[in-house]
């Protein structure tokens, strides 16, 4: 039950109170003159204001409660769902409006992991609204002419039953990622085993798939037994019942007894009274006024202004925040984040760990067992079972890359040429140091390297050896200049003319008149011009024609003219890389792209103990027993089996957008502030341990005929005895 600034149940506005709190809101305004003075800062003398219409409000709410409980005050009007515009609804409206606002989760088969953490989140926010509305129906004529269930424990209970759907499309997942991982790691043992023995092991995988998908299905199955057991040590129901009935006791209509008058600079105050500051309430040591010092809990006793006051109890609950408690801090509900449901299934994870061992220990032993059978006689296979180091050597491979990021940095770059196998730079990462903030330590990353292409920019190089340019034709007449000009020499930073671009400046070489060789002046390239473009030289101290042709132009490299070469190793996702060039121009290398994904293989990992008596085993240390075979929740949970687009031209389906529906509203998606993640499931799974008080139910059983049924089988037999008698009574009567 949410509280307004003025401690009142938020939606209660009865026309008595509106004119409370406007002429309260006048009266206060000479008092807000004098806190100023006093030194009080804005939000203070908001909170005391606040608190001074509340009284004044609650006084005289009192005393019209007081006028309406005398026995002589006449029985006037009836119960309605009212507000304070004119309208009216039924409370059949109300719980027609409720049901219709419910979500309804929706699977999404290209995601199953994804759709079922949302789908439990959603159930569970389903859940915790239900709990509000049994809750203030307590204290809120229009929740309880809802009728809601009030029983929290069976929302709970029921809650748990369907959210274990949704966990056993989580250990669904994780077997199927085992049974995949494991025939990968298996085809090199049968691939080396003699004809005459693959039939046996063929019979003995179908006997493991079998044991191994009932031993999963089983841990599915008794899941929301498990999942009740949590809910109710999170939620606590017991307590929120108990919140809400003292939120009940005083919400609009307080008694003497339950009503404290708030703390303000300079009110008066009678020996023996109890006054509220903020959550905490205080008793008055003698008559007189406050000052304008702010009550604490620091100390038992306190002068304040020519009175004292002593710390008595917290108004509502206990106070884990301090003094700092204000109105609406005390929550009747919880709101569910997707971190609470990765939570959930986290917990449950963690608490179906020995389950899981155990299933994944069975495939284990039975298929060690196996292959200890034939070692003697097939002692390739022996070897072939042996656990097998991984290889290494190909991680932090970057396998996909972007252009469109680098926080700030210059997309392209400037003076690249087009070029192929060029080296780069590790310049950093994106998410080393949080969102928005780029790291600019270099990681460990080496040997990628990478095509680019530049279409676009500034003439560069030298016609000699015609890398970046060539002379087409040598002109004529050009000289030096001056009183004695020579047609042979070297005129610099000369003006050119032609191509799609402007600004190029360069030097030409000339013998006899004709131009021998061109170099473009360093920094002088222009801009805009491509491959192509003729040239000319225009020739200061005379001279004509000389032209030369861009082969490769000096500029930024374009979008999408970036190709991975070289993957490299080493590499992490978030990776910033730089474009390696020469210093040109008093500008060093600047085309800055980032590894989008590589072949790291994460840093979450489901790890075996190494101690402890039956220490438990994780995923990945019980199938590093076959060889090699590994992986960790995250990789499991996100493992693709089958893929819609079967052909690699196949565009793959749209996936679909909705996570759930109402009858109101459609078609409706989590927030981006609420997707999960499956980095965090696994912490949560490896982290958290059960508390060891939990009270787990007995398993929440399926749906199951009431005593006494009969059996459908009987059915047909007892139709047919009753219509004998039937004919034979009707014969006798005939």
């Amino acid at each position: 039950m949410a509280f307004d600034k003025f401690g009142f149940p938020q939606g209660i506005r009865t026309p008595a109170m509106l004119q409370d709190i406007e002429n309260a809101t006048q009266s206060v305004q000479n008092l807000k003159d004098q806190w100023t003075k006093d030194g009080f800062n804005t939000a203070q003398i908001e909170e005391f204001s606040n608190s001074f219409i509340g009284d004044e409000v609650r006084k005289n709410l009192m005393s019209r409660v007081a006028a309406a409980d005398s026995p002589n005050k006449r029985a006037e009007g009836r119960t309605e769902l009212e507000g304070e515009a004119i309208h009216l609804i039924t409370s059949g409206q109300a719980q027609l409006q409720s049901m219709m606002m419910e979500k309804i989760p929706l699977a999404k088969p290209e995601d199953p992991v994804g759709s079922a953490i949302k789908g439990m989140q959603i159930t569970l926010d389903n859940m915790t609204q239900k709990m509000n509305t049994a809750l203030q129906s307590m204290g809120n004529y229009a929740d309880a002419s809802m009728n809601p269930p009030m029983n929290l424990d069976a929302m709970i209970k029921d809650t748990a039953s369907i959210n274990a759907k949704y966990m056993k499309t989580i250990f669904n997942k994780m077997n199927e990622f085992t049974n995949k991982k494991l025939n990968a790691e298996l085809a090199a043992t049968v691939a080396k085993m003699p004809a005459s023995k693959r039939s046996m092991f063929a019979d003995m995988k179908q006997v493991i798939n079998q044991d191994i998908l009932k031993q999963y299905s089983g841990i599915g199955n008794g899941i929301g037994g498990m999942l009740s057991g949590i809910l109710s040590n999170t939620l606590k129901p017991n307590d929120l019942i108990e919140q809400a009935i003292s939120m009940v006791d005083n919400p609009s209509t307080p008694t003497s007894n339950a009503f404290f008058r708030n703390w303000i600079p300079g009110m008066s105050v009678t020996q023996g009274e109890k006054i509220k500051f903020r959550n905490n309430v205080f008793t008055v040591g003698r008559t007189g006024k406050t000052g304008t010092t702010l009550p604490t809990t620091d100390t038992d006793s306190q002068s304040n202004g020519n009175t004292t006051l002593t710390f008595d109890s917290f108004a509502i609950g206990n106070s884990v925040s301090g003094d700092e408690t204000l109105y609406g801090d005390v929550k009747t509900h919880p709101t569910v984040p997707i971190c609470y449901a990765e939570d959930i299934m986290g917990q449950a994870i963690s608490g179906s760990k020995d389950a899981i061992v155990e299933a994944n220990s069975n495939v284990i032993k039975s298929m060690n067992a196996f292959l200890d059978d034939m070692k003697i006689e097939l002692g390739d296979a022996e070897q072939a079972a042996k656990p097998k180091a991984r290889d290494a050597s190909l991680d932090g491979a970057v396998l996909g890359i972007t252009d469109e990021e680098g926080l700030g940095n210059n997309q392209g770059g400037s003076f690249y040429i087009t070029d192929e196998n060029v080296a780069t730079i590790n310049a950093g990462n994106v998410t080393n140091r949080g969102v928005g903030i780029a790291s600019t330590a270099p990681g460990g990353g080496q040997g990628l390297t990478v095509d680019i292409t530049v279409t676009e920019g500034g003439a560069t190089g030298t016609t000699e050896g015609e890398s970046y340019i060539k002379i087409l034709d040598g002109g004529s007449g050009y000289n030096t200049g001056g009183g004695s000009p020579s047609n042979t020499g070297t005129n610099t930073n000369q003006n050119t003319t032609g191509g799609s671009g402007t600004g190029c400046k360069a030097n030409i070489t000339y013998s006899g008149g004709i131009g021998t060789k061109v170099t473009i002046t360093e920094c002088q390239g222009g801009t805009g011009y491509k491959k192509g473009d003729v040239i000319t030289i225009t020739g200061a101290n005379g001279g004509s024609g000389c032209q030369f042709e861009i082969i490769k132009p000096r500029g930024r490299i374009d979008q999408f003219g970036l190709v991975l070469r070289n993957r490299g190793t080493g590499y992490s996702t978030g990776d910033l890389i730089t474009v390696f060039r020469e210093d040109y121009c008093s500008t060093a290398p600047d085309a800055t792209f980032t590894a989008t994904q590589t072949t790291d293989p994460g840093q979450v990992k489901m790890d075996a103990p190494t101690s402890g008596k039956n220490k438990p085993q994780g995923l990945g240390g019980i199938m590093s027993l076959l060889g090699g075979l590994g992986g960790d929740l995250s990789a499991a949970l996100d493992f693709k089996n089958i893929t819609a687009n079967v052909f690699p031209f196949e565009l793959p389906p749209n996936p679909a957008v909705s996570d759930f529906y109402t009858l109101k509203q459609g078609g409706g998606g989590m927030p981006d502030s609420q997707q999960f993640s499956l980095s965090s499931l696994a912490d949560n799974a490896i982290d958290k341990v059960l508390p060891d008080d939990l009270n787990i139910p007995d398993k929440i059983p399926f749906a199951l005929p009431t005593k006494g049924m009969p059996d459908i089988s009987n059915i047909a037999s007892d139709l047919t005895d009753a219509a004998e008698n039937l004919s034979d009574n009707l014969q006798s009567y005939t």
